[in-house]
């Protein structure tokens, strides 16, 4: 999977956590729907949007402190795989 973690391009494996100090933006595969945890826009897309840790909300997070959300990968409607982002506090 690419992602974009402040502004680098990187690929990631599912099952990874990546620390991401502002933003990231997940980049569109048409291999998989993507489903960033928590995170809603109009767009009904949740890729190619950076996106910063202000817009999903706290309760999404897995820990009690709100720095680690869910990255889920989807193929026609089946669970793929994730990743982990955990935002630096």
């Amino acid at each position: 999977m690419k992602l974009k973690i402040d502004g680098k391009m990187q690929d990631v494996k599912f099952g990874s956590l990546i620390d991401v100090q502002d933003n990231f933006l997940v980049e569109e595969n048409s291999s998989y729907r993507v489903n960033v945890i928590g995170y809603t826009n109009k767009k009904k897309k949740e890729t190619g949007i950076e996106i910063k840790k202000k817009e999903i909300p706290k309760h999404f997070s897995l820990d009690k402190k709100g720095t680690i959300y869910r990255i889920e990968y989807y193929t026609k409607n089946k669970f793929a795989g994730m990743v982990l982002i955990k935002f630096r506090t």
